[in-house]
Protein backbone atom coordinates (compact mmCIF):
# COMPACT_ATOMS: atom_id res chain seq x y z
CA UNK A 1 0.00 0.00 0.00
CA UNK A 2 0.07 -0.30 -3.22
CA UNK A 3 -0.16 1.68 -2.39
CA UNK A 4 2.93 1.67 0.99
CA UNK A 5 5.12 -0.23 3.66
CA UNK A 6 8.65 -0.94 2.25
CA UNK A 7 10.49 -1.32 5.79
CA UNK A 8 12.14 -3.04 7.91
CA UNK A 9 14.92 -5.46 8.24
CA UNK A 10 16.53 -8.18 8.89
CA UNK A 11 19.26 -9.48 11.32
CA UNK A 12 22.89 -8.42 11.07
CA UNK A 13 23.85 -11.46 10.05
CA UNK A 14 22.05 -12.12 7.01
CA UNK A 15 23.74 -8.93 5.36
CA UNK A 16 27.07 -8.15 4.01
CA UNK A 17 29.61 -7.51 7.00
CA UNK A 18 30.52 -3.76 5.25
CA UNK A 19 26.82 -3.02 4.56
CA UNK A 20 25.22 -4.42 8.03
CA UNK A 21 24.31 -0.71 9.79
CA UNK A 22 22.70 0.61 6.81
CA UNK A 23 20.59 -2.22 6.19
CA UNK A 24 19.62 -2.35 9.89
CA UNK A 25 17.92 1.26 9.38
CA UNK A 26 16.67 1.58 5.70
CA UNK A 27 14.72 -1.24 3.99
CA UNK A 28 11.64 -2.48 1.81
CA UNK A 29 10.95 -6.47 2.52
CA UNK A 30 7.44 -6.72 3.15
CA UNK A 31 6.32 -3.40 1.39
CA UNK A 32 3.28 -2.15 0.78
CA UNK A 33 1.40 -0.63 -2.57
CA UNK A 34 -1.40 1.55 -3.36
CA UNK A 35 -5.11 1.57 -3.80
CA UNK A 36 -6.31 2.48 -7.14
CA UNK A 37 -9.82 3.03 -7.80
CA UNK A 38 -10.65 1.46 -10.84
CA UNK A 39 -14.15 2.35 -12.08
CA UNK A 40 -16.16 -0.05 -14.84
CA UNK A 41 -17.18 -2.85 -11.71
CA UNK A 42 -17.73 -6.19 -12.91
CA UNK A 43 -15.00 -6.47 -15.89
CA UNK A 44 -11.80 -7.95 -16.20
CA UNK A 45 -8.97 -5.94 -16.74
CA UNK A 46 -4.65 -6.40 -17.08
CA UNK A 47 -2.49 -4.11 -16.24
CA UNK A 48 1.12 -3.01 -15.40
CA UNK A 49 1.92 -0.83 -12.68
CA UNK A 50 5.30 1.21 -11.88
CA UNK A 51 6.23 1.96 -8.39
CA UNK A 52 8.98 3.77 -6.70
CA UNK A 53 10.15 4.48 -3.51
CA UNK A 54 12.80 6.48 -1.83
CA UNK A 55 14.06 6.58 1.95
CA UNK A 56 17.53 7.99 3.04
CA UNK A 57 18.80 6.44 6.23
CA UNK A 58 21.87 7.74 9.34
CA UNK A 59 24.00 5.70 11.23
CA UNK A 60 25.46 7.28 14.14
CA UNK A 61 28.97 6.36 15.08
CA UNK A 62 29.42 3.55 17.51
CA UNK A 63 33.42 2.74 19.05
CA UNK A 64 33.64 -0.01 16.23
CA UNK A 65 32.53 2.05 13.35
CA UNK A 66 32.17 5.82 12.09
CA UNK A 67 28.34 7.37 11.52
CA UNK A 68 27.14 6.63 7.79
CA UNK A 69 24.22 7.76 5.25
CA UNK A 70 22.61 6.05 3.14
CA UNK A 71 20.04 6.42 0.12
CA UNK A 72 17.88 3.76 -0.74
CA UNK A 73 15.69 3.34 -3.91
CA UNK A 74 13.15 0.60 -3.89
CA UNK A 75 11.33 0.32 -8.02
CA UNK A 76 8.99 -2.23 -8.43
CA UNK A 77 6.89 -3.35 -12.17
CA UNK A 78 3.47 -5.37 -11.09
CA UNK A 79 2.19 -6.97 -14.13
CA UNK A 80 -1.99 -7.70 -12.29
CA UNK A 81 -5.07 -8.52 -13.12
CA UNK A 82 -8.42 -8.21 -12.43
CA UNK A 83 -10.83 -11.55 -13.34
CA UNK A 84 -14.94 -12.28 -12.46
CA UNK A 85 -16.05 -15.94 -12.83
CA UNK A 86 -18.78 -14.85 -10.87
CA UNK A 87 -20.95 -11.41 -10.62
CA UNK A 88 -19.81 -11.03 -6.87
CA UNK A 89 -16.47 -12.98 -6.74
CA UNK A 90 -13.36 -11.20 -8.34
CA UNK A 91 -9.84 -13.01 -8.80
CA UNK A 92 -6.87 -10.94 -8.38
CA UNK A 93 -3.11 -11.32 -9.57
CA UNK A 94 0.07 -9.74 -8.66
CA UNK A 95 3.25 -10.63 -10.11
CA UNK A 96 5.62 -8.54 -9.68
CA UNK A 97 9.65 -7.88 -10.71
CA UNK A 98 11.83 -5.51 -8.23
CA UNK A 99 14.91 -3.15 -8.41
CA UNK A 100 16.53 -2.12 -5.48
CA UNK A 101 19.73 -0.02 -5.14
CA UNK A 102 20.91 0.80 -1.70
CA UNK A 103 23.80 3.53 -1.01
CA UNK A 104 26.04 3.88 2.09
CA UNK A 105 28.44 6.65 1.90
CA UNK A 106 30.36 5.18 -0.91
CA UNK A 107 29.20 1.69 -1.66
CA UNK A 108 26.26 0.68 -3.57
CA UNK A 109 24.48 -2.56 -3.91
CA UNK A 110 22.28 -3.48 -6.63
CA UNK A 111 19.76 -6.58 -6.91
CA UNK A 112 16.75 -7.49 -8.55
CA UNK A 113 14.65 -9.95 -9.62
CA UNK A 114 11.17 -11.58 -9.28
CA UNK A 115 9.35 -11.08 -6.29
CA UNK A 116 6.66 -12.75 -4.38
CA UNK A 117 3.54 -13.27 -6.69
CA UNK A 118 -0.06 -13.13 -4.98
CA UNK A 119 -3.15 -14.34 -5.29
CA UNK A 120 -6.59 -12.91 -4.19
CA UNK A 121 -10.13 -13.07 -3.72
CA UNK A 122 -12.90 -10.44 -2.91
CA UNK A 123 -16.60 -11.16 -2.51
CA UNK A 124 -18.82 -8.16 -3.01
CA UNK A 125 -21.00 -8.56 0.43
CA UNK A 126 -23.34 -5.51 -1.24
CA UNK A 127 -23.47 -3.10 -3.82
CA UNK A 128 -26.07 -0.27 -4.91
CA UNK A 129 -23.92 1.40 -7.47
CA UNK A 130 -25.96 0.25 -10.13
CA UNK A 131 -29.78 1.33 -8.31
CA UNK A 132 -31.85 4.11 -9.72
CA UNK A 133 -33.79 4.64 -6.37
CA UNK A 134 -30.95 5.19 -4.35
CA UNK A 135 -28.96 8.86 -3.89
CA UNK A 136 -26.27 7.96 -1.87
CA UNK A 137 -24.53 4.41 -3.28
CA UNK A 138 -21.86 2.59 -1.41
CA UNK A 139 -20.83 -0.90 -1.27
CA UNK A 140 -18.57 -3.68 0.79
CA UNK A 141 -16.06 -5.86 0.01
CA UNK A 142 -14.05 -8.47 1.89
CA UNK A 143 -11.34 -10.74 1.03
CA UNK A 144 -8.31 -12.64 1.18
CA UNK A 145 -5.76 -14.50 -0.19
CA UNK A 146 -2.08 -15.75 -0.31
CA UNK A 147 1.42 -13.82 -1.11
CA UNK A 148 3.51 -17.15 -2.86
CA UNK A 149 7.45 -17.54 -2.29
CA UNK A 150 8.40 -16.95 -5.93
CA UNK A 151 11.20 -14.36 -5.41
CA UNK A 152 14.68 -15.29 -4.76
CA UNK A 153 15.91 -14.24 -0.59
CA UNK A 154 19.16 -15.92 -0.77
CA UNK A 155 21.05 -14.01 -3.35
CA UNK A 156 24.61 -13.60 -2.77
CA UNK A 157 27.85 -10.81 -3.47
CA UNK A 158 30.84 -11.73 -5.41
CA UNK A 159 32.35 -13.13 -2.41
CA UNK A 160 29.06 -15.86 -1.78
CA UNK A 161 27.76 -13.73 1.52
CA UNK A 162 24.14 -13.21 1.40
CA UNK A 163 22.52 -9.63 0.96
CA UNK A 164 20.72 -8.24 3.56
CA UNK A 165 16.63 -9.48 3.42
CA UNK A 166 15.36 -6.13 2.53
CA UNK A 167 17.40 -6.47 -0.51
CA UNK A 168 16.54 -9.73 -1.34
CA UNK A 169 13.06 -9.75 -4.26
CA UNK A 170 11.76 -12.65 -2.43
CA UNK A 171 11.22 -13.00 1.05
CA UNK A 172 10.92 -16.90 0.94
CA UNK A 173 7.50 -17.24 3.14
CA UNK A 174 4.15 -18.15 2.36
CA UNK A 175 1.67 -15.70 3.85
CA UNK A 176 -2.06 -14.57 4.71
CA UNK A 177 -3.25 -11.38 2.54
CA UNK A 178 -6.92 -10.12 4.33
CA UNK A 179 -8.51 -6.75 3.48
CA UNK A 180 -12.04 -4.92 4.01
CA UNK A 181 -13.06 -2.34 1.22
CA UNK A 182 -15.94 0.43 1.66
CA UNK A 183 -17.23 2.80 -0.53
CA UNK A 184 -19.64 5.94 -0.48
CA UNK A 185 -20.77 7.96 -3.09
CA UNK A 186 -23.30 10.63 -3.79
CA UNK A 187 -23.58 11.67 -7.53
CA UNK A 188 -19.67 12.47 -8.75
CA UNK A 189 -18.09 12.55 -5.27
CA UNK A 190 -16.82 9.67 -3.31
CA UNK A 191 -15.20 8.38 -0.28
CA UNK A 192 -13.24 5.05 -0.13
CA UNK A 193 -12.47 3.12 3.07
CA UNK A 194 -9.88 0.24 3.08
CA UNK A 195 -8.09 -1.34 5.80
CA UNK A 196 -5.56 -5.09 5.01
CA UNK A 197 -3.20 -6.71 6.80
CA UNK A 198 -0.45 -9.48 6.08
CA UNK A 199 0.49 -12.09 8.40
CA UNK A 200 3.78 -13.20 7.70
CA UNK A 201 5.22 -16.83 8.29
CA UNK A 202 9.20 -17.88 9.31
CA UNK A 203 11.39 -18.59 5.91
CA UNK A 204 14.28 -21.33 5.78
CA UNK A 205 16.53 -18.71 7.36
CA UNK A 206 14.72 -18.96 10.31
CA UNK A 207 13.09 -14.84 9.77
CA UNK A 208 10.13 -13.99 10.03
CA UNK A 209 8.91 -10.71 8.76
CA UNK A 210 6.76 -8.69 11.33
CA UNK A 211 3.16 -8.64 10.23
CA UNK A 212 1.91 -5.75 8.28
CA UNK A 213 -1.04 -3.06 8.20
CA UNK A 214 -2.25 -0.88 6.33
CA UNK A 215 -5.24 1.51 6.11
CA UNK A 216 -6.73 4.53 4.32
CA UNK A 217 -9.20 7.34 3.21
CA UNK A 218 -9.51 8.62 0.08
CA UNK A 219 -11.72 11.04 -1.28
CA UNK A 220 -12.60 10.97 -5.32
CA UNK A 221 -14.32 13.18 -7.54
CA UNK A 222 -15.46 11.67 -11.00
CA UNK A 223 -15.87 13.82 -14.11
CA UNK A 224 -17.13 12.84 -17.20
CA UNK A 225 -15.10 15.22 -20.47
CA UNK A 226 -17.10 12.87 -23.42
CA UNK A 227 -18.47 10.09 -24.30
CA UNK A 228 -14.59 8.01 -24.12
CA UNK A 229 -12.80 10.58 -21.85
CA UNK A 230 -13.43 10.62 -17.78
CA UNK A 231 -10.95 12.28 -15.08
CA UNK A 232 -11.04 10.51 -11.42
CA UNK A 233 -9.01 13.06 -9.19
CA UNK A 234 -8.57 11.47 -5.14
CA UNK A 235 -6.91 12.87 -2.38
CA UNK A 236 -6.62 11.13 1.63
CA UNK A 237 -4.15 9.72 4.06
CA UNK A 238 -2.79 6.51 4.34
CA UNK A 239 -1.65 4.54 7.60
CA UNK A 240 0.81 1.99 7.37
CA UNK A 241 1.99 -0.23 10.50
CA UNK A 242 4.99 -2.53 10.62
CA UNK A 243 5.66 -5.37 13.40
CA UNK A 244 9.03 -6.04 14.59
CA UNK A 245 10.99 -8.61 12.59
CA UNK A 246 11.78 -11.84 14.41
CA UNK A 247 15.00 -14.25 13.94
CA UNK A 248 14.95 -17.60 15.91
CA UNK A 249 12.64 -16.51 18.05
CA UNK A 250 14.11 -12.84 19.12
CA UNK A 251 12.65 -9.70 18.20
CA UNK A 252 15.03 -7.25 15.85
CA UNK A 253 15.01 -4.08 17.93
CA UNK A 254 15.84 -2.12 14.43
CA UNK A 255 12.85 -3.69 12.68
CA UNK A 256 8.95 -2.28 12.99
CA UNK A 257 7.52 1.56 12.71
CA UNK A 258 4.21 3.10 11.36
CA UNK A 259 4.47 5.92 8.76
CA UNK A 260 1.82 8.16 7.60
CA UNK A 261 1.20 9.26 4.11
CA UNK A 262 -0.86 12.02 2.39
CA UNK A 263 -2.11 10.62 -0.63
CA UNK A 264 -2.36 12.43 -4.44
CA UNK A 265 -3.18 11.03 -7.58
CA UNK A 266 -5.41 10.93 -10.78
CA UNK A 267 -6.40 8.45 -13.09
CA UNK A 268 -7.60 9.23 -16.93
CA UNK A 269 -10.06 6.56 -18.32
CA UNK A 270 -10.09 6.64 -22.49
CA UNK A 271 -12.53 4.14 -23.56
CA UNK A 272 -11.16 0.92 -22.44
CA UNK A 273 -7.49 2.62 -20.97
CA UNK A 274 -7.06 3.71 -17.71
CA UNK A 275 -3.96 5.82 -17.31
CA UNK A 276 -2.95 6.55 -14.17
CA UNK A 277 -0.06 9.10 -12.06
CA UNK A 278 0.14 8.71 -7.94
CA UNK A 279 2.37 10.49 -5.07
CA UNK A 280 2.41 9.93 -1.54
CA UNK A 281 4.10 12.37 0.38
CA UNK A 282 5.19 11.45 4.10
CA UNK A 283 3.35 13.27 7.27
CA UNK A 284 5.00 11.65 10.16
CA UNK A 285 6.71 8.55 10.66
CA UNK A 286 8.64 6.43 13.67
CA UNK A 287 10.88 3.70 12.21
CA UNK A 288 13.15 1.42 13.21
CA UNK A 289 15.22 3.90 16.06
CA UNK A 290 14.66 6.57 14.39
CA UNK A 291 16.82 6.59 11.84
CA UNK A 292 14.76 6.46 8.41
CA UNK A 293 13.48 9.35 6.28
CA UNK A 294 11.26 8.06 3.93
CA UNK A 295 11.11 10.97 1.13
CA UNK A 296 7.88 10.06 -0.72
CA UNK A 297 6.46 7.28 -3.06
CA UNK A 298 5.73 7.75 -6.49
CA UNK A 299 3.47 5.77 -8.82
CA UNK A 300 2.19 5.09 -12.70
CA UNK A 301 0.07 2.49 -13.79
CA UNK A 302 -2.29 1.82 -17.23
CA UNK A 303 -5.20 -1.13 -17.30
CA UNK A 304 -6.94 -2.33 -19.92
CA UNK A 305 -10.30 -3.64 -19.72
CA UNK A 306 -12.18 -6.13 -21.64
CA UNK A 307 -15.57 -8.91 -20.92
CA UNK A 308 -17.67 -8.59 -18.73
CA UNK A 309 -20.27 -5.60 -17.93
CA UNK A 310 -19.87 -2.10 -19.46
CA UNK A 311 -22.68 -0.40 -17.79
CA UNK A 312 -21.01 0.87 -14.56
CA UNK A 313 -18.37 3.39 -15.56
CA UNK A 314 -18.66 5.27 -12.16
CA UNK A 315 -16.15 3.69 -8.75
CA UNK A 316 -19.24 1.72 -7.15
CA UNK A 317 -16.32 -0.41 -5.98
CA UNK A 318 -12.57 -0.02 -6.31
CA UNK A 319 -10.16 -2.09 -7.45
CA UNK A 320 -7.91 -3.95 -5.05
CA UNK A 321 -5.26 -3.65 -3.49
CA UNK A 322 -1.87 -4.79 -3.21
CA UNK A 323 -1.00 -5.53 -0.26
CA UNK A 324 1.71 -7.82 -0.81
CA UNK A 325 3.96 -5.37 -3.06
CA UNK A 326 6.64 -5.22 -3.05
CA UNK A 327 8.08 -8.42 -2.23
Amino acid sequence: MKQLLFLLLAGAVLATPRMARACDVCGCSGGGGYFGILPQFQRHFVGMRWQERVLDSYSPATSLEPASNGHSVFRTLDVWGRWYPLRRLQILAFVPVHFFQQTENESIIRTHGLGNASLLANYTVFNTGDSLMRTWKHSFQIGGGVQLPTGPYQLTDSDGVRYHANLQPGTGSTDALINVIYTLRRGSVGMQVDAQTRINTTNSNQYRFGNRQNAALRLFWWKKLNNTISILPRAGVTLDIAQKDVWYGSRQRETGGSMVFADFGADVYLGNLAIGAGFQKPLQYNLGTGGITPRGNLSLSATWAFGGEKKAAMPAVPAFRNVAAPN
